[in-house]
C-alpha cells in the first residue's frame, strides 16, 4: 500500500551515485530489453560473474564481483523505473546489499554503495509502503555518512539524503526526534555545499520542508517563519528555468499560507516573516550606493525594475526586495551575472538589502552573494571593512571559491561584538546578529579538517552566546553547546587549546542545564570541568543531592562573573552567565551559596592569536 502524500512537495536531496560502467551497462540493457536476446545474454554473464559471494577479503576477484553486482543493480533499478515491476526492485536491493557486504569498512566505494542502497530502499518505501524499507534505508544512509569523511565532495549530499529519509519517518510516524535530527543534518548539509551551487537550493528547500512539518505538528510559528525565509533563500539562488523552481515556488506559497494562518490565530497579527520595519536598520550608505548604481545601470526594463525596487527599499519598503516578484527579478539577474558586470552588481545589491532586514542570524546566503557580487568600488562600509583586514602571511586559505578569507569575517565579527552597546537595544541586537552571520559564514568557508576550523568554530560559539545574552534567548544555548562540542572534537586531545575548549564546553553544559534541568547534562558538565582542571576532581557525586551539585556549578559561574565585574571586561556573554546563575540558584534552593571573585580559566597557550584589527587580546581579557 502506498503512503499518502506529504503536505510539502519534497525532492530527494540527491540521486543515486552511479559508477559510469554500471550506469552504461544498465541503461544499454534496458534500451534493448524488448528488441534482442542480447539483453538476456548480458544479464546471464553478469549473474555468472557475481556468483560465489562467500569469499575472503584477500581474494583478488572481490573487486570484480563488486563491479558486477553494481552493474546488476543498475540493470534491475532501471527496469523497475521503466516497467514498475516490484520484483525488479527487490532484486536491485538484494544485489546491492551483496555488494555492500563485499565492500569492507574504509573502502572508498563503500559510501557510494550504501548511498545507492539507501535510496533504492527509500524508493521501495515510497512506492510499496513497507515501513521496514524506510528503517533499512535510514540505516544504510547512516552508514554512507559514516563512510564519507569531512571534506569529501559527496558528504553534503550524504547528510541531506539521511535528513530527507528521517523527515519521511518523522512525518509518517509522528516521531519528533526524527524531525529534529533531520533539521540538524540538513543544516549541516547547507554548510558543506557551496553557497553559489544551484543544486544547493534542493537541500535548502528540503530543510524548509522539515521545518514546516515540525512547525505544523508543534504549532511553532518560529519553525514556519524559518521555513518561509529558507524557501525565499532557495529561490534567490536559482533561475526560473531551474528544474526545481516551480516546486520550490509552490512550497513557498503553501508554507506562507500556513504561517499566516497560524500566526494570526496565535496573535491576531501578520506572520513574523513579513519584512520588519527599517527604522532601526543601519543603512551603511545604501542610499548613496543605489544612487551611484542608477547612474551606470543599463536603460533596460530589467534594470529599470531593479532600480525601482531598490529605491522603494531605501524609502522603507522591505517587501520590495523579498516578495515573489523581487525573487524572480533576482533570478533573472543571476542568469546574466557571470557575463554581465551590472547584473552581478545588481544581484549583490539586492542580496545586501535582504541581509539588512534579515532576522535570522544563521542565514548566510545573502551576505555571501553580496561579498561575491558587489563591485569592489561600490561596496557598503561593512563589506569594505571585511576586505580591508590584513591577515598574517602563510595563513591557511579558506575553501575553494570562497568570496573572502574566513579570517576576514572572524576579525570584523569580533569588532562588531566589542562595539555593540551593553544596554539591550535594537542597535545592539542588530550588531550581534550580524556578528553571528559573519562567524557562521566564516565556518562555512573554513576547511573542515584544517588548522583554523576549531578557532573559527569557537568564534562562532562566542558570537551566538553573546546574542543569547543580549536577546535573553536561552534557546540559543543548544546551538552554543553543539558548537563547543565541535571545538573539542576538532582541536583533538594533543593540542594546547584543547583544555580551554573543554572549559568552554563545561560552561555551555552548565548554562543549558540551568534552563533545561537534566541530570545527564549536570553529570557531563562536572566531568568536563574536572577534565579541564577548572573544577576540583571529586568522587562524591553520588553522595550529594542534585541541588547541592547545582549550587556548586552556580559557584563556578559566579566566580567568573565577579571577576569580570571587578576588572571591567563584562559583556553580553556575561549576561547569559548571569541568567544561568539565577536559574541555578532556583534549582539549588537552600543549598545556594555566595562566592568570592576568582579569575576565569586562563591558559596562554590556549589563547586565540591577536590579529590586526582585533580590539585586543581575546584570551583572558574577555573570558575566552
Amino acid at each position: 500500500m502506498k503512503r499518502g502524500p506529504s503536505p510539502t512537495t519534497v525532492r530527494r536531496a540527491g540521486v543515486a551515485v552511479l559508477g559510469g560502467l554500471a550506469l552504461g551497462t544498465g541503461v544499454w540493457i534496458v534500451s534493448k530489453a524488448g528488441k534482442s536476446d542480447q539483453a538476456a545474454r548480458s544479464v546471464g554473464q553478469l549473474t555468472r560473474t557475481a556468483k560465489g559471494l562467500a569469499v575472503d577479503a584477500g581474494n583478488p576477484l572481490r573487486g570484480v564481483r563488486r563491479g558486477a553486482l553494481s552493474q546488476r543493480w543498475a540493470y534491475h533499478h532501471a527496469r523497475y523505473l521503466r516497467f514498475r515491476d516490484p520484483r525488479q526492485l527487490r532484486l536491485a536491493i538484494e544485489t546491492l546489499s551483496a555488494a555492500v557486504r563485499l565492500t569492507p569498512v574504509g573502502h572508498p566505494m563503500r559510501g557510494m554503495h550504501l548511498t545507492n542502497l539507501g535510496l533504492t530502499l527509500e524508493l521501495s518505501y515510497d512506492d510499496l509502503g513497507d515501513p521496514a524499507d524506510l528503517d533499512a534505508a535510514i540505516e544504510a544512509l547512516r552508514g554512507a555518512v559514516a563512510s564519507t569523511p569531512p571534506g569529501h565532495f559527496r558528504r553534503g549530499w550524504c547528510l541531506a539524503n539521511l535528513g530527507v529519509a528521517l523527515q519521511s519517518r518523522g512525518a509518517t510516524r509522528d516521531t519528533p526526534a526524527d524531525l529534529d535530527e533531520a533539521i540538524r543534518l540538513l543544516r549541516d548539509a547547507t554548510v558543506v555545499v557551496r553557497v553559489d551551487d544551484s543544486d544547493r537550493a534542493i537541500i535548502v528547500s528540503n530543510l524548509a520542508g522539515v521545518l514546516r512539518a515540525r512547525g505544523e505538528k508543534t504549532g511553532s510559528v518560529v519553525d514556519l517563519d524559518e521555513a518561509v525565509r529558507t524557501l525565499r533563500a532557495a529561490l534567490a539562488i536559482i533561475t526560473p528555468d531551474h528544474p526545481d523552481h516551480g516546486r520550490i515556488n509552490r512550497n513557498l506559497y503553501g508554507a506562507a499560507r500556513v504561517l499566516d494562518r497560524m500566526s494570526r490565530a496565535a496573535t491576531g497579527e501578520p506572520s513574523a516573516a513579513a519584512p520588519r520595519s527599517l527604522g532601526h536598520v543601519p543603512y551603511d550608505g545604501l542610499s548613496e550606493l543605489v544612487a551611484g548604481f542608477e547612474t551606470v545601470a543599463p536603460a533596460t526594463e530589467l534594470f529599470t525594475d531593479t532600480m525601482d525596487r531598490l529605491d522603494r527599499f531605501v524609502r522603507g519598503d522591505g517587501a520590495a526586495v523579498t516578495d515573489a516578484e523581487a525573487l524572480a527579478l533576482a533570478a533573472r539577474l543571476w542568469s546574466l551575472a557571470d557575463e554581465d558586470r551590472p547584473a552581478a552588481h545588481a544581484v549583490g545589491l539586492l542580496a545586501w538589502c535582504r541581509f539588512l532586514i534579515e532576522e535570522d542570524p544563521f542565514h548566510t546566503e545573502d551576505l555571501a552573494l553580496a561579498l561575491s557580487r558587489l563591485a569592489p568600488d561600490a561596496r557598503p562600509d561593512l563589506i569594505r571593512r571585511i576586505f580591508s583586514v590584513d591577515l598574517p602571511d602563510g595563513i591557511e586559505p579558506g575553501v575553494d571559491d570562497a568570496p573572502c578569507h574566513p579570517g576576514h569575517l572572524d576579525v570584523i565579527a569580533t569588532q562588531l561584538q566589542a562595539e555593540a552597546p551593553l544596554e539591550r537595544s535594537e542597535a545592539a541586537l542588530t550588531m550581534l546578529r550580524r556578528a553571528v552571520t559573519l562567524t557562521r559564514l566564516a565556518v562555512e568557508q573554513t576547511r573542515p579538517d584544517g588548522e583554523l576550523i576549531d578557532m573559527i568554530l569557537a568564534g562562532h560559539a562566542d558570537a551566538v552566546l553573546r546574542l543569547s545574552g543580549a536577546a535573553d534567548d536561552p534557546a540559543l544555548l543548544a546551538e552554543v553547546l553543539r558548537l563547543r562540542r565541535l571545538c573539542v572534537e576538532k582541536a583533538g586531545p594533543g593540542q594546547d587549546r584543547a583544555r580551554r575548549f573543554l572549559w568552554e564546553l563545561g560552561l555551555a553544559l552548565v548554562m543549558l542545564y540551568a534552563h533545561e534541568p537534566d541530570a545527564t547534562l549536570l553529570a557531563e558538565a562536572e566531568d568536563v570541568l574536572e577534565r579541564s582542571e577548572a573544577l576540583q576532581q571529586s568522587d562524591e557525586h553520588g553522595d550529594v543531592t542534585e541541588a547541592e551539585r547545582a549550587s556548586k556549578m552556580s559557584d563556578v559561574l559566579q566566580a567568573y562573573l565577579l571577576d569580570a565585574e571587578e576588572h571591567g571586561y563584562a559583556d553580553h556573554k556575561h549576561l547569559a552567565w548571569a541568567r544561568a546563575v539565577g536559574a541555578l540558584a532556583q534549582i539549588a534552593g537552600d543549598s545556594a551559596t555566595r562566592v568570592r571573585s576568582a579569575a576565569p580559566y586562563s591558559d596562554d597557550h590556549g589563547r586565540r592569536p591577536v590579529r590586526p584589527g582585533d580590539p585586543g587580546d581575546r584570551g583572558a581579557s574577555d573570558g575566552r
